[in-house]
């Protein structure tokens, strides 16, 4: 009797620990920054996967977590939308196929008037598994 409750026991923590886990993947993604008048300097944004819906975004100004929107076998994006101050869209778009990425931040139509002053950011990516 004890055998079997001690096997029902293992079986039941073995399955809850496996039913929610994820491959912990992450994307470090550098852009250089000569778009943005700065060249030979580069930023680095790493993406670490937490669940199947959220990564971690680590960058010089700390961690958030981004909600991904759509993944496919090429391409994972997140998108985040904020209306706390004015409507900010942010976008990040990594490609796994050819393992880059591009990140674009506006503010509304202010923003997308003057486009030419903040284009996209553009880098490549490192899969780290």
């Amino acid at each position: 009797m004890r055998l079997v409750t001690l096997k029902t026991f293992i079986l039941t923590v073995v399955s809850t620990l496996c039913a929610g886990t994820v491959s912990a993947e992450s994307y470090v993604c550098t852009a250089e920054l000569s778009r943005y008048e700065r060249p030979g300097e580069t930023e680095q944004h790493i993406f670490t996967r937490k669940s199947k819906k959220v990564f971690a975004h680590k960058t010089w100004l700390g961690t958030t977590e981004r909600t991904v929107s759509l993944e496919n076998s090429t391409n994972i994006v997140m998108t985040d939308i904020d209306d706390s101050i004015g409507t900010r869209v942010y976008t990040v778009v990594i490609d796994k196929s050819v393992n880059e990425f591009a990140l674009v931040y506006f503010r509304g139509v202010r923003d997308a008037k003057h486009w030419t002053k903040n284009p996209p950011m553009w880098g490549e990516c490192l899969l780290l598994e």
